[in-house]
Protein backbone atom coordinates (compact mmCIF):
# COMPACT_ATOMS: atom_id res chain seq x y z
CA UNK A 1 0.00 0.00 0.00
CA UNK A 2 1.50 3.41 -0.87
CA UNK A 3 -0.08 6.08 1.21
CA UNK A 4 0.29 9.88 1.23
CA UNK A 5 -0.97 12.63 3.03
CA UNK A 6 1.31 15.56 2.13
CA UNK A 7 1.31 19.21 1.20
CA UNK A 8 4.01 21.49 -0.52
CA UNK A 9 4.07 24.61 -2.28
CA UNK A 10 5.59 24.86 -5.99
CA UNK A 11 5.87 27.70 -8.18
CA UNK A 12 2.99 29.13 -6.19
CA UNK A 13 0.69 26.59 -6.56
CA UNK A 14 -0.30 25.14 -2.89
CA UNK A 15 -1.01 21.62 -3.17
CA UNK A 16 -3.00 19.14 -0.89
CA UNK A 17 -2.76 15.37 -1.43
CA UNK A 18 -4.16 12.59 0.37
CA UNK A 19 -4.11 9.00 -1.20
CA UNK A 20 -3.84 5.19 -0.69
CA UNK A 21 -3.24 2.66 -2.91
CA UNK A 22 -3.45 -0.46 -2.54
CA UNK A 23 -0.91 -2.95 -3.46
CA UNK A 24 -1.10 -4.30 -7.15
CA UNK A 25 -3.24 -1.16 -7.42
CA UNK A 26 -3.35 1.00 -10.29
CA UNK A 27 -4.45 4.58 -9.42
CA UNK A 28 -4.08 7.65 -12.45
CA UNK A 29 -3.84 11.12 -11.51
CA UNK A 30 -5.75 13.54 -13.91
CA UNK A 31 -6.55 17.12 -14.27
CA UNK A 32 -5.30 20.19 -17.04
CA UNK A 33 -1.61 20.99 -17.33
CA UNK A 34 -0.19 22.92 -14.65
CA UNK A 35 -2.54 21.57 -12.30
CA UNK A 36 0.22 19.69 -9.95
CA UNK A 37 0.59 16.24 -11.05
CA UNK A 38 4.33 16.20 -11.97
CA UNK A 39 4.59 17.45 -8.36
CA UNK A 40 2.68 14.94 -6.56
CA UNK A 41 4.89 12.07 -8.29
CA UNK A 42 8.11 13.93 -7.80
CA UNK A 43 7.26 14.38 -4.09
CA UNK A 44 6.19 10.96 -3.62
CA UNK A 45 9.85 9.48 -5.08
CA UNK A 46 11.35 12.23 -3.01
CA UNK A 47 12.99 14.66 -5.88
CA UNK A 48 11.16 17.66 -4.33
CA UNK A 49 12.21 19.89 -1.27
CA UNK A 50 10.30 21.34 1.34
CA UNK A 51 7.41 18.43 1.33
CA UNK A 52 5.46 18.50 4.81
CA UNK A 53 3.19 15.43 5.90
CA UNK A 54 3.72 11.65 5.52
CA UNK A 55 4.52 9.43 2.32
CA UNK A 56 4.79 5.63 3.78
CA UNK A 57 5.00 2.51 0.77
CA UNK A 58 4.23 -1.39 1.81
CA UNK A 59 4.16 0.14 6.31
CA UNK A 60 7.66 1.72 5.44
CA UNK A 61 7.75 5.50 5.80
CA UNK A 62 9.67 7.10 3.18
CA UNK A 63 8.66 10.65 5.00
CA UNK A 64 7.00 11.72 8.38
CA UNK A 65 7.74 15.65 8.30
CA UNK A 66 6.76 16.01 11.81
CA UNK A 67 9.40 12.90 13.11
CA UNK A 68 12.01 15.12 10.79
CA UNK A 69 11.85 11.41 8.26
CA UNK A 70 12.79 12.12 4.86
CA UNK A 71 14.47 9.16 3.29
CA UNK A 72 16.71 9.63 -0.02
CA UNK A 73 15.13 9.01 -3.31
CA UNK A 74 17.23 6.29 -3.75
CA UNK A 75 16.27 4.46 -0.70
CA UNK A 76 12.38 4.69 -1.74
CA UNK A 77 12.31 1.44 -3.73
CA UNK A 78 10.13 3.47 -6.41
CA UNK A 79 10.50 3.63 -10.09
CA UNK A 80 9.87 6.89 -11.89
CA UNK A 81 9.15 7.19 -15.45
CA UNK A 82 9.43 11.29 -16.40
CA UNK A 83 7.50 13.00 -19.38
CA UNK A 84 11.44 13.58 -20.86
CA UNK A 85 12.42 10.21 -20.25
CA UNK A 86 15.92 11.38 -18.08
CA UNK A 87 17.83 8.88 -19.78
CA UNK A 88 21.81 8.98 -19.46
CA UNK A 89 22.66 10.35 -23.06
CA UNK A 90 26.45 8.72 -22.95
CA UNK A 91 25.53 5.33 -21.52
CA UNK A 92 23.97 2.89 -24.18
CA UNK A 93 20.33 1.63 -23.29
CA UNK A 94 21.67 -1.33 -21.85
CA UNK A 95 23.23 0.67 -19.75
CA UNK A 96 20.81 2.94 -19.00
CA UNK A 97 18.28 0.37 -17.81
CA UNK A 98 21.37 -1.14 -15.74
CA UNK A 99 22.16 2.05 -13.93
CA UNK A 100 20.21 1.25 -10.64
CA UNK A 101 21.27 -2.04 -10.09
CA UNK A 102 24.53 -1.62 -8.02
CA UNK A 103 23.34 -4.10 -5.37
CA UNK A 104 23.74 -7.10 -8.32
CA UNK A 105 27.14 -8.33 -9.69
CA UNK A 106 27.44 -6.80 -13.11
CA UNK A 107 26.75 -9.42 -15.23
CA UNK A 108 23.28 -9.92 -13.59
CA UNK A 109 22.62 -6.17 -13.89
CA UNK A 110 23.36 -6.90 -17.61
CA UNK A 111 21.52 -10.06 -17.58
CA UNK A 112 18.20 -8.01 -15.65
CA UNK A 113 18.40 -4.90 -18.26
CA UNK A 114 18.55 -7.04 -21.13
CA UNK A 115 15.30 -9.36 -20.12
CA UNK A 116 13.22 -6.00 -19.98
CA UNK A 117 14.79 -4.82 -23.22
CA UNK A 118 13.42 -8.37 -24.49
CA UNK A 119 10.12 -7.70 -22.64
CA UNK A 120 9.41 -4.74 -24.21
CA UNK A 121 10.59 -5.18 -27.85
CA UNK A 122 13.78 -3.50 -27.58
CA UNK A 123 16.79 -6.00 -26.84
CA UNK A 124 18.16 -5.16 -30.17
CA UNK A 125 18.58 -1.56 -29.21
CA UNK A 126 20.62 -2.62 -25.84
CA UNK A 127 23.99 -0.91 -27.85
CA UNK A 128 22.71 2.07 -29.00
CA UNK A 129 22.76 5.73 -27.23
CA UNK A 130 19.15 7.75 -26.03
CA UNK A 131 20.26 10.33 -29.19
CA UNK A 132 19.85 7.58 -31.75
CA UNK A 133 16.38 6.21 -30.67
CA UNK A 134 13.14 6.92 -31.19
CA UNK A 135 10.78 9.23 -28.99
CA UNK A 136 8.63 5.68 -28.55
CA UNK A 137 11.79 3.60 -28.18
CA UNK A 138 13.40 5.96 -25.39
CA UNK A 139 9.88 5.82 -23.97
CA UNK A 140 10.78 1.89 -23.34
CA UNK A 141 13.87 2.32 -22.37
CA UNK A 142 13.02 4.63 -19.22
CA UNK A 143 9.86 1.51 -18.87
CA UNK A 144 12.32 -0.82 -18.32
CA UNK A 145 14.66 1.53 -16.01
CA UNK A 146 12.43 1.94 -13.64
CA UNK A 147 11.24 -1.70 -13.24
CA UNK A 148 14.52 -2.76 -13.47
CA UNK A 149 15.17 -2.45 -9.54
CA UNK A 150 11.84 -4.29 -9.04
CA UNK A 151 10.01 -1.28 -6.83
CA UNK A 152 7.77 -1.23 -4.24
CA UNK A 153 5.84 1.64 -6.16
CA UNK A 154 5.72 2.68 -9.51
CA UNK A 155 5.30 6.37 -10.57
CA UNK A 156 4.50 6.90 -14.35
CA UNK A 157 4.25 10.66 -15.56
CA UNK A 158 2.73 10.01 -19.25
CA UNK A 159 4.52 6.72 -19.92
CA UNK A 160 3.12 5.83 -22.76
CA UNK A 161 2.31 8.82 -24.40
CA UNK A 162 5.21 8.57 -27.51
CA UNK A 163 4.27 4.64 -28.50
CA UNK A 164 2.02 3.77 -30.63
CA UNK A 165 -1.16 1.99 -30.48
CA UNK A 166 0.21 -1.54 -30.85
CA UNK A 167 3.48 -0.94 -29.25
CA UNK A 168 1.33 0.50 -26.08
CA UNK A 169 -0.84 -2.34 -25.94
CA UNK A 170 2.61 -3.84 -25.70
CA UNK A 171 4.01 -1.70 -22.90
CA UNK A 172 0.63 -1.93 -20.96
CA UNK A 173 0.12 -5.76 -21.02
CA UNK A 174 4.08 -5.57 -19.53
CA UNK A 175 3.34 -2.97 -17.07
CA UNK A 176 0.18 -5.23 -15.79
CA UNK A 177 2.43 -8.49 -14.79
CA UNK A 178 4.71 -6.35 -12.93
Amino acid sequence: MLSCDLALQRRGLALEVALDVPSGSCLALAGPSGAGKTSVLLAIAGLLARVRGRISCAGRPWLDSEQRLDLAPERRRCGVVFQDYALFPQLTACENVAFGLHDLPRPQRRARALELLERFEIASLSDVRPRELSGGERQRVALARALAPRPQALLLDEPLSALDARTRAGAVRQLATV
